[in-house]
């Protein structure tokens, strides 16, 4: 999964997981920042614990 993260002056953004969706199984494998500003955020599944 790779997430783009915009910065915001102002507002509240909208949720793009909600409490009960599968975000909290997910690790972040790198994040990197562009000249822009922009948060660039690679994500994969969670192995699941067994």
């Amino acid at each position: 999964m790779l997430l783009l993260v915009h910065p915001v002056v102002l507002g509240s953004g909208q949720h793009l997981f909600g409490p009960d969706d599968r975000a909290r199984r997910l690790r972040l494998l790198e994040s990197t920042a562009t000249e822009t500003r922009v948060v660039v955020l690679t994500y994969e599944p969670k192995q699941a614990r067994g």
